[in-house]
């Protein structure tokens, strides 16, 4: 079975902008379940926030770099599930 590996040589901002979209289209309109799958998991930024460019979402949240926990948390309030394997 081939392996597949995600990487990109022409921009080292191209993950975390998927991350950053995919975490704030859950924000947007929540899922009833979220898996979080991965071989170690870290409480990394995931939404950039320091602009305050996401405050419609959560008006809690500083002028920041947001964390997967907070991330996380966020959406837990707001209904869903959130497992991790």
């Amino acid at each position: 079975m081939p392996s597949r590996y995600i990487h990109s040589r022409l921009s080292s901002r191209q993950i975390p902008d998927l991350l950053q979209t995919i975490f704030v289209a859950e924000l947007i309109i929540p899922s009833q379940c979220v898996w979080l799958v991965s071989p170690w998991i870290s409480d990394i930024p995931v939404i950039d926030n320091t602009a305050n460019t996401f405050l419609c979402l959560e008006p809690s949240w500083s002028r920041s770099r947001i964390r997967l926990s907070q991330v996380l948390a966020t959406l837990a309030e707001r209904g869903t599930t959130c497992y991790r394997d």
